[in-house]
């Protein structure tokens, strides 16, 4: 599952544009990719280059908070913190996408400029929906990699 992308963000002029395909999504490349897994002419978003892979998160968990909504906690490596905090500070306040098999599995505004180790994803998830992406984003077989939404 995904959390819905704001909609400022989501171009309607990309819907009629076919998604890369995943043979073609080149890391190094920018990339048209699908929101989830609709079909037809779902909503796209134009990525940069991968800036991470999942090898930055060393544990992630769906959580229920007090207040009953479900979030993703996202800790991530010691040695990739840093990269963590630079995409954090250059992309505060801007979606950023986790993409797994040419879809966007999920597009969170950052929203703090630096973490200390961990992060959450929000977003009216269901249980069901956070714990899908917490298998998703740290499941350590899948190539989920972490790109800027241009």
């Amino acid at each position: 599952m995904f959390d819905p992308p704001a909609k400022d963000v989501v171009d309607p002029a990309y819907a009629s544009y076919l998604s890369t395909p995943s043979s073609e999504d080149a890391p190094s490349e920018n990339v048209l990719l699908s929101v989830g897994s609709a079909g037809g002419f779902a909503p796209r978003y134009v990525l940069g280059p991968s800036l991470a892979t999942q090898a930055i998160f060393k544990k992630v968990y769906a959580m229920k908070e007090t207040n009953g909504d479900w979030i993703v906690v996202t800790n991530v490596t010691q040695s990739a913190s840093k990269t963590f905090n630079t995409i954090a500070a250059d992309d505060f306040d801007r979606p950023i996408a986790y993409v797994l098999d040419g879809q966007i599995i999920s597009a969170p505004v950052i929203l703090e400029k630096s973490f200390n180790g961990s992060g959450e994803i929000s977003g009216n998830f269901t249980e069901r929906q956070a714990e899908a992406l917490a298998v998703d984003l740290g499941f350590p077989a899948l190539p989920v990699s972490v790109r800027r939404v241009s």
